[in-house]
């Protein structure tokens, strides 16, 4: 038998071929255009860009670093790790390891009390390994502001709670007192900026303000914020079993069942 051949079916077969290649083509080079592109720039020009910006930062951060390292090597040691050094106008923790307190030499003895616990609570709760994670996600994310907010909002928060901290061991009311030794520190400071290695004192308008309004919170307020965190947190890490899930499943099937085959019953009584 011969086979007869339909030429109107082998140009429309071709035709689709065609049509198909077409598609293929466009798809391809759709992905390749998103793989290659954001935003209308090249993901090698994005990439570059990122790279000489995190690298820049995280740059300066070091460099800061060392040369705060050279105007401490003159520094004397008082007692444990607690520094005096004539070349710095602030106090400061630094180190990783074995974070050490540096204060400038001319600081009272008494205004030296009050700083050397905020810089020893800085240490107990190890801000200073939290400030340097917080700068290497401001390296990576540099291009975020909502980082570079929060980097600084942080920074911000940890001094006022650390005020807040050595205000509550004092069994007088210190504010005064306190505030007079942050205001002097004010007077001809120079803020180390970008060291992740160090831990300063900024902010110094902002800080008197809340130490001058601060109020020891009462011991009801302070138990009905920990029952709300706690039932808070046991209402989110509460979860409904599989056996749970599964019953309640079985459960909707069937009742959808019933539902189904009493309007069936419905239906033949009508008919």
């Amino acid at each position: 038998a011969e086979s007869v051949i339909d030429p109107h079916r082998n140009a429309s077969v071709k035709s689709v071929m065609e049509q198909d290649k077409k598609n293929n083509f466009m798809l391809s080079g759709n992905t390749t255009s998103t793989n290659t592109f954001l935003f209308g720039i090249p993901i090698s020009l994005c990439f570059a860009i990122w790279l000489f910006g995190a690298i820049c930062l995280a740059g300066s951060g070091i460099i800061s670093a060392l040369r705060l390292n050279s105007q401490l090597k003159c520094s004397m040691k008082i007692r444990e790790n607690i520094y005096l050094a004539d070349d710095i106008a602030t106090p400061f923790v630094y180190g990783l390891l074995h974070p050490k307190i540096y204060l400038p030499s001319n600081l009272g003895e008494q205004e030296q009390n009050y700083i050397i616990l905020h810089e020893q609570h800085h240490i107990h709760r190890r801000d200073h390994l939290l400030k340097l994670l917080a700068f290497a996600a401001l390296c990576l994310h540099w291009f975020n502001p909502l980082v570079c907010l929060a980097f600084v909002l942080s920074g911000k928060d940890m001094e006022m709670s650390c005020d807040e901290a050595v205000m509550r061991k004092m069994n007088h009311d210190i504010r005064s007192e306190y505030a007079q030794s942050l205001l002097s520190l004010a007077v001809g400071r120079r803020r180390i900026i970008g060291s992740p290695l160090s831990f300063g004192e900024n902010d110094i308008k902002s800080r008197i303000k809340n130490v001058m309004h601060y109020k020891k919170p009462k011991l009801i307020i302070l138990a009905i914020a920990i029952i709300v965190c706690m039932i808070g947190t046991a209402s989110l890490i509460t979860n409904p079993t599989a056996s749970n899930l599964t019953g309640n499943f079985l459960q909707s099937v069937k009742g959808f069942q019933n539902a189904m085959l009493v309007n069936k019953e419905d239906a033949i009584k009508k008919h």
